[in-house]
């Protein structure tokens, strides 16, 4: 994980607040591994800044 991270973006993940780390690909696609939900309702957020802007989407 976050290797890479100088030469391109790094996505950071939050589940329900608390930080998954930071990843960054080369194929767009990003892993988390060992994630556990919590039984009910889970809120995932995921942000990277990518040339300067900073983009986040938000799934509960």
């Amino acid at each position: 994980m976050g290797g890479g991270c100088s030469r391109r973006p790094c996505w950071a993940a939050t589940l329900n607040g608390t930080s998954l780390g930071t990843v960054s690909s080369s194929d767009h696609i990003f892993r988390w591994t060992d994630v556990t939900l919590k039984p009910g309702q889970n809120t995932v957020t995921v942000t990277a800044t990518i040339n300067g802007s900073t983009h986040t989407d938000t799934v509960d």
